[in-house]
């Protein structure tokens, strides 16, 4: 059986151009649900393995700003949750004592 969810990082198709072999890289995401037939899966660049004329190799990382924008949105949430649940407690508490 599958695992519900899992990462995988896979080689996309080679690229030649000026002497110079370009080779990405991709990172899946998969998450599965089989109870209620449901699946997600986000790929995204991870980086370019470049190799040189001379055989020489260098791995460049592929920035991502949308997985970076994603991240700070679930962080804003997160806090925005804690606040409202905080404040809630809070005037709930306030109006036992009075």
């Amino acid at each position: 059986m599958p695992g519900l969810v899992r990462i995988e990082t896979h080689p996309g198709q080679p690229v030649m151009t000026g002497g110079v072999r370009l080779l990405p890289f991709a990172q899946c995401l998969t998450l599965r649900l089989p109870a209620v037939n449901f699946g997600l899966v986000w790929n995204r660049p991870v980086s370019v393995l470049v190799t040189g004329a001379d055989g020489q190799e260098q791995v460049l990382l592929v920035p991502d700003p949308a997985r970076q924008i994603v991240w700070s949105l679930y962080a804003a949430a997160g806090k925005l949750a804690v606040f409202t649940v905080l404040s809630n407690l809070m005037r709930k508490a306030n109006n036992e004592r009075q």
